[in-house]
């Protein structure tokens, strides 16, 4: 692995681990990083030797900031569409994919990082203190089993909480 790969894979046994390296930018979401993690989550799919997939940014600020403005700042109509094709072209690799894949989220997730995070089986935030979704953080601050570590999202995805030490 060369320290200019965008997206980091290891295998753990039969655990993948798909590392989202942009950490300067809080792991943005470049067009090559979408198309990657894309790649990556489709070979994942139809390899038998894998049996889950983890899914985590580099770096303890951020899972994913989600698009990286700065690429798409001056895209005009034609460009946006085809940008959020792969977009939803990566939600839905992770939705249909075979195995289970885990958002392993430390700091914070926006924008298209929640909903990166969101459309994987399961969600483990590794930091009580930081708010990791965005658009979830007041629904997670109410929820009745936060205290066992436990919530179901308004996506119906299991959210998990605990501390990484």
């Amino acid at each position: 692995m060369s320290e200019g790969e965008i997206l980091l894979s290891e295998r753990r046994g039969a655990v993948l681990w798909l590392t989202l390296n942009r950490p300067k930018v809080h792991n943005a979401m470049n067009s090559a990083l979408v198309s990657a993690t894309h790649a990556a989550i489709r070979a994942a799919s139809d390899d038998e030797a894998v049996r889950v997939i983890v899914l985590q940014g580099a770096g303890t600020r951020a899972f994913t900031a989600g698009a990286d403005i700065g690429e798409i700042a001056a895209a005009g109509p034609a460009e946006m569409r085809a940008y959020n094709r792969r977009w939803l072209d990566l939600f839905r690799a992770i939705e249909l994919c075979p195995k289970p894949v885990i958002a392993s989220v430390r700091g914070w997730a926006t924008g298209g990082g929640t909903e990166t995070s969101l459309a994987c089986d399961f969600v483990i935030a590794l930091s009580l203190q930081t708010p990791f979704m965005a658009r979830s953080q007041s629904f997670l601050a109410s929820c009745p089993l936060r205290a066992c570590g436990l919530c179901v999202d308004r996506s119906n995805s299991l959210v998990l909480n605990c501390r990484a030490n």
